[in-house]
């Protein structure tokens, strides 16, 4: 798996960036290989059956996603969300 080989010292990789919608966030997110979000919000909310998820699996999440270290910068037309996920399990 490509993100297995990214793991490794001979790559020298120190951050992946990933865009994605409902399929690709929730992939990392239930495979703990997230460790800072960025969100996007904009003024305009939009919905629908075709509408994009930011959790696309249906099932619910047990324990919240709790975002340390959180940073929400302001934008016209919007904000930009940032925090880091999962710090307590990661090693020292």
């Amino acid at each position: 798996c490509f993100l297995d080989q990214c793991r490794t010292a001979e790559h020298n990789i120190a951050s992946l960036l990933v865009e994605g919608g409902g399929r690709v966030i929730d992939s990392f997110l239930k495979q703990r290989l997230v460790d800072e979000m960025i969100l996007f919000t904009a003024n305009k909310l939009i919905g629908g059956n075709r509408a994009v998820e930011l959790f696309s699996s249906g099932v619910g999440i047990s324990k919240p996603i709790v975002l340390s270290q959180q940073q929400i910068l302001e934008f016209e037309p919007g904000y930009i969300i940032r925090g880091s996920l999962f710090q307590e399990t990661k090693a020292v």
